[in-house]
């Protein structure tokens, strides 16, 4: 892998909250090999709700306590 972007979001691509991102993340496909999207504030089984170019992996990194 020649060049990767690590991304991180509070819910993108799991809200539709932050729609600028939804904007922008085809620009960044093209400008990196892979880009990997971490949404960091949403509970555990947040549906995926938008589409991603084919060369994004989106995770969804769970809350697991308030705390």
């Amino acid at each position: 892998m020649k060049n990767c972007l690590i991304f991180l979001t509070n819910s993108y691509p799991y809200s539709s909250e932050e729609p600028f991102i939804e904007s922008e993340m085809p620009f960044l496909a093209k400008q990196f090999d892979k880009v990997i999207s971490l949404a960091v504030g949403l509970g555990k089984n947040a549906p995926k709700t938008r589409q991603t170019p084919d060369n994004v992996d989106c995770y969804n990194i769970a809350k697991t306590s308030k705390s």
